[in-house]
């Protein structure tokens, strides 16, 4: 009798630890909404590319670091792939990124896209339509 009792005091207070241990855990949530600490961001380069469906393009080269991609596009959606540190990596690869494959962003639209959540590598683009449309890129650095 006195050992049940000792287990279910010993299964009471595993499970106490337990939900605890969970309580404190999520009261630690990361912040996915800014820049990586420590990485001001002190100045930008843009750029205006014409962007098809017919092939990949560069939209932006790969940076040692960014704090932020912002991409603003025209009349007509486009797809995008993050990638690594070379042109031929993941961001223009086709199995990576085509019409119907890769990050869709909508016409008309500006997304910003925090370097910490997507890197500072190269970024692939095709448009979506069959017209070809202009997108306007700003990393901050």
């Amino acid at each position: 009798m006195i050992k049940n009792l000792e287990l279910r005091w010993q299964i009471i207070a595993v499970l106490a630890i337990g939900v605890l241990a969970f309580w404190v855990a999520s009261t630690f949530r990361t912040t996915y909404g800014s820049a990586p600490s420590g990485l001001p961001a002190s100045y930008a380069t843009s750029s205006t590319l014409d962007v098809g469906p017919n092939y990949v393009q560069v939209l932006t080269t790969a940076r040692p670091n960014c704090a932020a991609r912002i991409v603003s596009t025209a009349a007509t959606a486009i797809r995008l792939s993050f990638g690594g540190e070379s042109a031929t990596s993941t961001a223009t690869s086709t199995s990576q990124i085509s019409s119907s494959i890769g990050t869709l962003q909508a016409a008309s639209t500006t997304v910003v896209y925090d370097g910490g959540l997507y890197g500072c590598g190269f970024v692939g683009t095709i448009g979506v339509d069959i017209t070809t449309s202009t997108v306007h890129v700003l990393t901050t650095h």
